[in-house]
């Protein structure tokens, strides 16, 4: 193990986050303790830096690709687009590259190997594509029965300055709580607690145990790109279970019955079969209130491009695609807020740009910026018409 710093004790609460300098050389029995214990742990670059760069280029190529799909420059597409998902089944890079990553995840769970349910990248700009992800906890958002966790890898070195993950030490412990709305919930840690930054270099992985709360701020440093890796690991005999999140898009991937285990051409297996259950505690949740935020935001702006346009029954994305209909819902709205027309403009597009995104390639903004933006821009709409 390699450790710079000593550890603080379970009961320390300070102000500000403490500053991680623990990491460890392999997922052996002291890390799997400190994990165990803390809800997360840090290995030191498990990842070759060829492995690392492969991962790196895979996704420079695709989201070349994309935009071109779409028809916008990368710069303005990754101003917008933050999350690429399902990554394994776009690139052969990507699908190597979790044959490494996912032993140190079959370790943490004390199993011969493991369930991927999908790995993805989030990327921070200095632009569009930087906000904050909130408090929130990984597997409420799972519509399966079991906890399980992510490995998370940056492509390039990620000092707190650049968004870093932010742990809340311990909270794996807490039991579950309702998903986070991103667009709408103030997103506070339910209790007190010691939280840690985990500044890392790239090739580094941090494992979180799906209940673990975390976050990340905006990168701050002007130029700056934060690209990190991250897959989301299962016990392999996970099974169904849609009344968690039946709004999560993975449910369209599943083939089995409720309470069945995950089909394996969707959900892959690494490593060994069998060897247990692994981590069986029960991942149910609250059920989500689908009004307003996140939930159903779709559903919701769709309704009212809709209404701005005359129009009920082409998509959101189809709408949004057809340019007259963009410079159309500009020019009623320009007309009828005190904004800037470019300032409505640039928010068209980019709800655009997240709608057809999706809707080709299931990518998105993850912090939901485009529809944030849009939801400000429309109640101003509103308030005038009152």
């Amino acid at each position: 193990m390699r450790q710079n710093m000593p550890e603080t004790t379970e009961t320390e609460t300070p102000e500000t986050p403490t500053v991680n300098r623990i990491a460890f050389d392999s997922a052996a029995d002291d890390a799997l303790s400190f994990f165990n214990r803390r809800g997360w742990v840090v290995l030191k670059q498990p990842l070759s830096n060829l492995r690392v760069r492969l991962i790196e280029t895979a996704w420079e190529d695709m989201t070349r690709r994309l935009s071109s799909d779409i028809g916008v420059s990368v710069s303005r597409y990754l101003d917008v687009i933050s999350q690429w998902r399902d990554l394994w089944k776009s690139d052969p890079r990507f699908a190597q590259a979790l044959h490494d990553i996912a032993p140190p995840a079959a370790a943490m769970l004390e199993l011969p190997g493991v369930r991927l349910f999908h790995d993805h990248i989030i990327c921070k700009t200095e632009n569009g594509a930087n906000g904050e992800v909130p408090w929130h906890q990984d597997s409420m958002y799972w519509p399966v029965d079991r906890t399980g966790l992510s490995t998370w890898v940056p492509v390039q070195d990620a000092p707190a300055e650049h968004g870093c993950l932010e742990v809340a030490d311990g909270s794996h412990l807490w039991g579950v709580a309702e998903p986070v709305d991103f667009m709408q919930d103030e997103a506070r840690l339910p209790r007190a607690a010691r939280t840690s930054l985990l500044p890392v270099n790239a090739g580094d992985m941090v494992l979180l145990h799906s209940r673990t709360w975390h976050r990340s701020a905006p990168t701050s440093q002007a130029g700056a790109r934060r690209v990190a890796h991250i897959a989301l690991w299962l016990p392999q005999a996970t099974r169904y279970w849609p009344d968690n999140a039946d709004w999560h898009p993975t449910n369209a991937q599943v083939t089995v019955g409720k309470d069945e285990v995950l089909n394996d051409d969707e959900f892959p297996l690494f490593g060994l079969p069998g060897g247990g259950a692994g981590n069986t505690r029960e991942n149910k949740n609250p059920t989500v209130t689908r009004t307003g935020g996140m939930f159903g935001s779709t559903e919701r702006i769709e309704k009212q491009v809709q209404n701005l346009l005359g129009s009920r029954e082409d998509s959101l994305v189809d709408l949004l695609s057809d340019k007259n209909n963009r410079n159309m819902i500009v020019n009623k709205i320009a007309g009828q807020t005190p904004l800037p027309r470019g300032d409505v403009s640039d928010v068209v597009e980019q709800l655009w740009i997240s709608a057809a995104s999706f809707a080709k390639h299931r990518s998105r903004n993850v912090f939901c910026s485009a529809y944030s933006e849009w939801g400000k821009l429309h109640s101003m709409l509103e308030h005038e018409h009152d």
